[in-house]
């Protein structure tokens, strides 16, 4: 690909990317930097939203009053729920273990079942929607095991039936938007031919990319929720294939509209699996209903059981876990996510003096104000009476200036080369590291783009293989034609005494982002992934 490259590894980027906020200013000597990190092709995202965290503390009230011996102990763990990335999927409505477990203690209680709660351990990272959550309560009438058993499996069934409704009432608009747009991109198609025929010089943007129309649906109904860039909305044909088994004909496939709501529709399929355990403390003994293993939370055996809460502070977290601010908070004219807040996870040991954590993950684009996001999480708390901890892990969003980006520029003269056709701009809800790293180095010119993954941070996840080879090519086709024009214009700059910067947009204007024309680049032997 030629040279100089520099290549960047940063660690812990899911949890907090510590990896990124520990880079110096003065490493990198780059002018331009690629982040691959995207997860859907033939689109180069230029924006992402920015995040912090919040804690809230509670410290509930245990029942000293209580005789442990005589109590009956049950645990109750949720899990294989659809979760995924709470930038990416928080649009959706997709369901919280967390509010689930919540829903049930709240059923149980309101049947008249004594029960109280011991432990909770709900969601395990910090950017995802929690998709599984573990509760233990204990109740004084043996009796109420079971009825409380039946009450919890009958909710948590009516609770799916209600996700799988709403995700296949989506999937079906999603569906019926596919067809209204490629009834609209044939008549389109069938105008532009006309207009061939009667000696208009239409530009030929047909390739090997996934199909413009599914594609620009996508946008509302799939995984990423994201904004296009108004300049960058560029009329594209209706993409047709034959039944070889070419690149091509891989990318169409991708592009049918049960990917468009692939989601959803494995959310409407997937079983939440419910399981029970019962644990009988007047001999500090455990004994399992569900199996020799238990539901792999419990504790190492204890001289003396748990205590649970009073009754009053088992439905006041009840409250506030179901009060708790989750989904999305701010939406734009047009109904894109501007802010979101996700309960991320909601953890309280068994131990006397432990307190019930719940961490916040918020994002907000650049039109949000983040201290007013932070002052609505603190006002709820404390109208709960919780203790209220600082922001944390604060990160700005990130937009590229696309007038000016070069790096933008050549991953779409790049992707004109490899199919033939422009590739779509997009921000995204979800967090960029660039956001950390453009802060660090604020002229470093910066652009993101990926091969295609499925079903980010769910138990689903998978990488489209068939769109990793045309995807490198297009990253290698993009860095050789920036090397090749730097070269020439730091020959230049040298010999007229110009910046680089100025020198590269002057040339890089001349070739006209938005019009489709990359002439200076004809030389170049491109491999198109548009046939064979």
């Amino acid at each position: 690909v030629g040279g100089p490259v520099e290549v960047l590894f940063t660690t812990n980027e899911e949890a907090g990317m510590t990896g990124a906020h520990s880079l110096k200013p003065s490493w990198l000597r780059s002018r331009l930097l690629i982040n691959l990190d995207s997860e859907e092709p033939n689109r180069i995202t230029a924006g992402c939203a920015g995040s912090f965290g919040k804690r809230l503390r509670l410290s509930p009230q245990r029942d000293v009053s209580v005789d442990t011996k005589k109590l009956h102990y049950f645990g109750v763990k949720i899990s294989n729920l659809t979760g995924g990335h709470s930038g990416l999927m928080i649009h959706r409505n997709i369901s919280s273990a967390i509010k689930i477990v919540a829903q049930c203690a709240r059923s149980v209680l309101e049947s008249g079942v004594n029960i109280r709660l011991v432990s909770l351990k709900g969601g395990d990272a910090q950017n995802s929607i929690p998709s599984q959550a573990t509760a233990w309560f204990a109740v004084t009438k043996e009796a109420d095991l079971e009825l409380a058993e039946d009450i919890i499996e009958h909710v948590v069934q009516i609770m799916q039936i209600g996700e799988i409704k709403a995700l296949e009432a989506a999937a079906a608009a999603a569906a019926a938007s596919s067809t209204a747009t490629a009834t609209i991109r044939k008549e389109e198609d069938h105008d532009s031919g006309k207009k061939k025929e009667e000696g208009c010089d239409d530009d030929d943007t047909g390739g090997g990319e996934v199909n413009g129309d599914v594609q620009n649906h996508c946008h509302h109904h799939h995984h990423h929720h994201h904004h296009h860039h108004p300049k960058q909305q560029q009329q594209q044909q209706h993409y047709h294939t034959d039944s070889s088994n070419t690149p091509t004909t891989t990318a169409a496939r991708l592009a049918s509209p049960a990917t468009t709501t692939s989601m959803a529709m494995m959310a409407a399929t997937k079983t939440w699996a419910l399981e029970f355990c019962r644990r009988h403390c007047s001999s500090c003994r455990t004994t399992h209903s569900c199996g020799e293993g238990g539901l792999g939370e419990e504790e190492e055996e204890e001289e003396e059981a748990p205590l649970p809460l009073t009754r009053e502070a088992t439905a006041n977290i009840v409250d506030v876990l179901l009060r708790a601010p989750h989904g999305c908070f701010e939406l734009s004219s047009m109904g894109h996510v501007e802010s979101s807040v996700s309960l991320s996870t909601a953890h309280l040991d068994s131990n006397s003096t432990a307190a019930l954590e719940m961490y916040f993950k918020v994002r907000l684009s650049g039109k949000s104000d983040a201290q007013k996001l932070d002052n609505e999480i603190s006002r709820f708390g404390e109208s709960k009476g919780l203790e209220v901890l600082p922001m944390e892990s604060f990160s700005r969003g990130w937009t590229a200036t696309l007038d000016s980006s070069i790096a933008s520029m050549y991953l779409r003269l790049g992707h004109e080369a490899v199919f033939g056709r422009q590739p779509e701009f997009q921000e995204v809800h979800g967090g960029l590291e660039l956001g950390i790293i453009a802060e660090k180095y604020p002229k470093l010119d910066c652009a993101s783009m990926g091969p295609e993954i499925l079903g980010a941070h769910t138990t689903e996840e998978r990488l489209r293989v068939a769109t990793v080879p045309p995807w490198y090519e297009w990253l290698k086709t993009s860095i050789q034609a920036y090397h090749s024009d730097s070269d020439r214009i730091r020959r230049n700059a040298e010999r007229y005494g110009y910046s680089l910067g100025k020198l590269m947009w002057n040339a890089l204007s001349r070739v006209n982002m938005y019009s489709g024309s990359s002439s200076h680049h004809h030389k170049m032997q491109y491999h198109r992934y548009d046939s064979q």
